[in-house]
């Protein structure tokens, strides 16, 4: 068993140094700015001498999930000294109201994975990371006959969520561990949210999909999901409905457009390449339930409406 403490602020710079193993620092100096890195989550295993062997932190997302990072072990024997850290993060945010823990790791960083897998996490995907580059010259085609994108309710997007989920592609096993409401929290804090860009496809008036994209720095617009329901997939209706998004994204100053696709989605991903579409990077995401939840239909819908209750969440 290794011993871990909960780092104190004299020596709070000190750790995450060493977590960071000198990447950029200002991405921990915005946390700590906005809220989301608390200084009793940050945890490390300390020798015998005072010196740190293994760090790690949480980080509190929207939608009740947080992210779980920690020292990457370079030799086996530091890999149990991850996993002490990992299993102290995971139990300080199971107080928390926090339903998912998650990680994205290295997809070659296999003592890291086995690290966190030693603290109950599992594999969920190898998630692709895609950008094209978008103009304001790109027309979208004309939406099929009857087919139209319109602004919805949150009721409405929760609803149209849930029925894009069954038998998809990415992330599926994702799949009751969440609250839908959550999910769409998580997908709307990714940056500046604009009304035509949280989108229902609806045919003859029929909701039969959804798409959230939203605007981030440096002109770059990220499309946080997109999704349509098992009858209307197939017959070019995603393609039609994401050329109008990144159409849309444009004309709202994004000059490039970022997503995550899961590697077995091999039909989206077709779909991305032929609009342009290249990798950027690939990287393996690990989650951990906190409370092993098994939302329902019935279950998210009741608590959709508790949740909505006259005070819609905003982004």
């Amino acid at each position: 068993m290794h011993e871990v403490i909960v780092v104190p602020e004299k020596r709070r710079m000190e750790a995450l140094h060493h977590l960071l193993e000198g990447r950029a620092r200002s991405a921990i100096r915005g946390l700590e700015a906005s809220g989301r890195l608390r200084s009793d989550w940050i945890w490390a295993v300390v020798s015998a001498s005072g010196r740190l062997r293994s760090v790690g932190i949480a980080i509190a997302n929207a939608g009740s999930t947080a992210t779980i990072l920690v020292s990457r072990p370079h030799t086996p024997a530091e890999v149990p000294l991850a996993t002490a850290v990992i299993e102290a993060a995971r139990a300080g945010c199971r107080a928390q109201p926090i339903d998912l823990l998650q990680a994205l790791l290295g997809p070659d960083d296999s003592w890291s994975l086995e690290a966190y897998r030693a603290a109950s996490f599992d594999v969920l995907a190898d998630l692709h990371t895609l950008r094209v580059r978008i103009g304001l010259n790109e027309t979208p085609p004309p939406l099929p006959l009857g087919v139209r994108l319109r602004t919805g309710t949150d009721a409405e997007l929760v609803a149209v969520m849930e029925a894009t989920y069954e038998a998809t592609l990415d992330c599926a096993s994702l799949r009751g561990l969440r609250r839908t409401q959550d999910i769409l929290d998580g997908h709307r804090s990714g940056g500046l949210v604009h009304e035509d860009l949280v989108q229902i496809l609806t045919r003859d008036s029929t909701p039969i999909g959804c798409a959230v994209v939203t605007c981030g720095p440096n002109a770059v617009a990220d499309l946080a999901y997109i999704g349509l329901i098992p009858a209307a997939r197939g017959c070019g209706l995603g393609e039609c409905a994401l050329r109008h998004m990144v159409y849309r994204a444009a004309r709202h100053g994004a000059r490039h457009m970022r997503l995550a696709v899961d590697d077995v989605n091999t039909p989206a991903r077709s779909v991305y390449h032929r609009l342009g579409f290249t990798r950027e990077s690939t990287q393996r995401a690990v989650i951990h339930s906190v409370r092993r939840l098994q939302v329902g239909r019935a279950d998210t819908e009741m608590s959709t409406a508790h949740r909505q209750g006259g005070n819609p969440s905003g982004g």
